[in-house]
């Protein structure tokens, strides 16, 4: 058993969220001093080599106790280049939670051999008893920088978040803050969610964090966060979900490709402050795209969740999870941004959305935000409106009239009151377009062996203008779906080979 040593602190008053919030303004106030490194030749280990070091789960924190939550400590090493104290707190009880080489098992002996007595910790993974006949499962990692993870369920792991994002996609470069404290809160008996608190420190942006995590079929994380700037933020990212799209049914497929869709999200949705839904299908882009949405509710979804659409035994991505950060407190009057990252191949994340204020963050600010978040399948969104399941783009080729420059997509919509419907429905497709791009022709039917109602729309756009339309579907003058955006850039693949 992984034992808690090192008493740093006590008080007669439970540990709380205001102890963190106190830490978090005083280091504003100070010169920023970066978080500790691993040794180099750690830092410069491949992915299969940090593989071979493994923590064993008979070491776990809490598991000879009346639990269901057990804790993993994450060795530094590869991507996770810094080391961060972890503590458990067990009443008005702080302890350090030491590093114990002993407790991992290793491919590389000598690779053992060269590593630290006093290493130290990047990051933990919890596991929870789902099923009291049944082996914990790992559902949650705090590790590298203020990334997190969460998943339901037996399910994939997927996209991650974030704590805060600093200038995501703008010229001047990011700036990646990063979690340099963690307190875990000790659940009693057999608890069904548990309290972990995180300290954030960044050049120009510190942070209290309290995370409440209740895991389930979807896990529930309920956020509270304190923020202080050091300096002016032209762009503070709340909430950042970040996530991979190489390719999918609406992009073209890699000519050395035999995988159908390759992604851990295939769309953003977003619900405005008048309670109207979009989806934006993701894409791979040419270059650095940011696009802008009105709200605050928002989410990176894994809809299509067949197996047949990617057909990859191993990365599983019909079983990536989806999330949704639905706003509490603090996230008012600002927009939610999507930013699209050209990528090469499945490894490198690229895509990110994130809530920012409507304007620039100025040194000396705090910024109380309360936010949860879920993830789980694409249903955590619910709309209760019809929703887009596929969209094809691509240009007509039918006879020798087709015309260059054209494109075709073909936006299919399901669900909720539109499956009641039958063929000869009054629905109507109301659909709309940025200046710029011309509309030359649509068309609307139901299709009886999917059972979907499929919308076609033929535009085209200047050599030089983005082509971007927005569509839904109308019964009896009202919404029956959300609505679907979508925008191609002048320099996108599609267009380019038209």
């Amino acid at each position: 058993m992984l034992v808690a040593a090192l008493a740093f602190a006590s008080s007669a008053f439970a540990f709380e969220l205001q102890d963190v919030v106190s830490r978090a303004q005083q280091l504003a106030a100070e010169r920023y001093v970066p978080p500790a490194e691993a040794p180099p030749f750690m830092r410069e280990m491949g992915y299969d080599q940090y593989r071979g070091m493994r923590h064993q789960a008979r070491h776990n924190l809490w598991r000879n106790l009346d639990s269901n939550f057990q804790v993993s400590p994450v060795m530094p090493g590869g991507v996770y280049k810094h080391t961060v104290p972890i503590n458990e707190v067990v009443g008005s009880t702080v302890r350090r939670i030491p590093f114990r080489k002993q407790d991992f098992a290793f491919d590389e002996p000598d690779l053992a051999r060269l590593i630290p007595d006093d290493l130290g910790l990047a990051g933990f993974e919890l596991s929870y008893s789902f099923d009291r006949s049944a082996s914990a499962q790992k559902f949650f990692v705090f590790a590298g920088a203020s990334y997190f993870r969460g998943i339901g369920k037996q399910a994939q792991w997927g996209l991650s978040v974030r704590g805060a994002a600093i200038d995501t996609g703008l010229p001047s470069g990011e700036e990646f803050p990063d979690f340099t404290e963690f307190w875990l809160v000790r659940p009693q008996g057999r608890a069904t969610r548990m309290t972990v608190y995180a300290l954030l420190d960044s050049p120009r942006l510190t942070g209290a964090y309290e995370f409440v995590i209740s895991p389930g079929t979807s896990t529930v994380v309920d956020v509270k966060a304190v923020l202080f700037t050091r300096e002016r933020i032209e762009q503070l990212g709340i909430a950042p979900l970040t996530s991979m799209y190489f390719y999918g049914e609406n992009t073209p497929r890699p000519p050395e490709a035999w995988r159908p869709e390759v992604h851990d999200s295939d769309g953003l949705v977003v619900r405005d402050d008048a309670g109207r839904w979009t989806w934006q299908p993701l894409l791979n882009p040419s270059r650095i795209t940011n696009q802008e949405f009105r709200g605050s509710t928002y989410g990176l979804m894994q809809r299509d969740d067949h197996f047949g659409s990617y057909e990859d035994a191993e990365a599983n991505y019909h079983r990536r999870p989806s999330a949704l950060v639905t706003p509490r407190r603090g996230l008012e009057g600002g927009r939610v941004l999507l930013v699209q990252i050209p990528t090469g191949n499945e490894f490198m994340d690229n895509i990110v959305a994130l809530w920012s204020p409507a304007k620039a963050v100025e040194g000396g600010k705090r910024l109380d935000v309360e936010y949860r978040l879920d993830f789980g399948g694409p249903g955590i969104a619910r709309t209760g409106l019809g929703r887009v399941v596929n969209t094809f783009v691509g240009r007509d080729v039918v006879d020798a009239t087709s015309m260059a420059g054209q494109t075709r997509f073909i936006v299919d919509f399901k669900g909720s009151r539109l499956d009641r419907l039958k063929a000869l429905a009054p629905v109507a497709a109301k659909i709309d377009s940025e200046p710029g791009t011309e509309i030359l022709e649509h068309q609307l039917k139901r299709l009886d062996s999917t059972k979907v109602w499929r919308l076609s729309i033929l535009a085209r756009a200047g050599a030089e203008r983005p082509l971007a339309l927005r569509a839904s579907l109308h019964v009896d003058g009202r919404p029956a779906t959300e609505t679907w955006s979508y925008q191609l850039d002048a320099n996108n693949s599609i267009r380019r080979s038209q």
